[in-house]
C-alpha cells in the first residue's frame, strides 16, 4: 500500500509541477524517482516499521513513518 502511494504522489506532483498542461514528462526520471522510493521504502519500512514493533497510527509509528519519508526526499 505504502509503495502504490509512492507511485501515485510522484506522478501527481510531477504532472502539478507542470500545472497541469499538456508537456511531455520525463518517463524515464519519474521511474528513477519511483524507484528510488519504492526501494527506500521497503528496504527502511521492513526494518522500522512493518515488523508490528509500533501500534496502528500511534505517534511512534507516525515519527518513524515521517522519517522514512523525509529520507526519500533527501534521497531524491
Amino acid at each position: 500500500m505504502d509503495v502504490l502511494c509512492w507511485v501515485v504522489i510522484l506522478t501527481a506532483f510531477t504532472l502539478a509541477r507542470f500545472d497541469l498542461a499538456d508537456v511531455p514528462v520525463r518517463a524515464g526520471g519519474l521511474m528513477w524517482a519511483v524507484l528510488i522510493a519504492v526501494v527506500i521504502q521497503t528496504s527502511l519500512g521492513a526494518v522500522l516499521v512493518y515488523r508490528g514493533q509500533y501500534r496502528y497510527g500511534s505517534r511512534d509509528e507516525i515519527v518513524t513513518l515521517a522519517m522514512i519519508g523525509g529520507f526519500i526526499a533527501i534521497a531524491r
